[in-house]
Parts: C-alpha cells; structure tokens; sequence
C-alpha cells in the first residue's frame, strides 16, 4: 500500500507491536520466577493449615498472580497481533 491520498496518515504499527512484545516477555520473565516460589500443592499441606491467615495472605497473592499470569500472557500476545495488523489502531493506543 502507497502512502498517498487518505492512507498518508496511517501511523506504523512497529514501534508499538515490539514495545508489546517486550512488555509480554517481561510478565513471562516474572511470571517463570513465581513459579518457582509459589506452588499450589502447598495448599494440601498440613504445614499451610498450620500457618496463621496473616502469613498465608502474601502465598495466596503470589500463587494467583503466577495462575493469573497464564492468561494474562495469552491476552497481551491477542492485544498484540491486532496492534502489528494495524487492526483499530490509531498511534495512540
């Protein structure tokens, strides 16, 4: 496609899309790091019934985000590809 007439101002989706890319490698840096610490076996141990609820809060929050990275990461690679396609992309957002 030619940058004449109406398509002169259609803003390029490079930038955006590999800035996109980055943030997703990111989560999936943090996301392999809290896997490491934060196991949902643990919850089936005596050891986590034995535990006050002011100590359990922090494991609980930990285990959710690594879950709620999962989808997460699938939803910013879909966010993704409709920036790179150019899909409702307005240079903006």
């Amino acid at each position: 496609m030619r940058s004449e007439a109406h398509y002169k101002n259609i803003p390029s989706t490079v930038k955006p899309a590999l800035k996109k890319i980055g943030s997703i490698f990111v989560l999936i840096v943090v996301s392999i790091i809290l896997n490491q610490y934060f196991d949902e076996k643990y919850y089936l141990t005596d050891a986590f019934k034995q535990t006050p609820f002011i100590y359990k809060l922090p494991v609980m929050i930990g285990t959710l985000l690594t879950m709620m990275s999962t989808y997460c990461i699938g939803f910013s690679f879909m966010d993704c590809s409709c920036i790179a396609s150019g899909l409702s992309y307005n240079g903006n957002d």
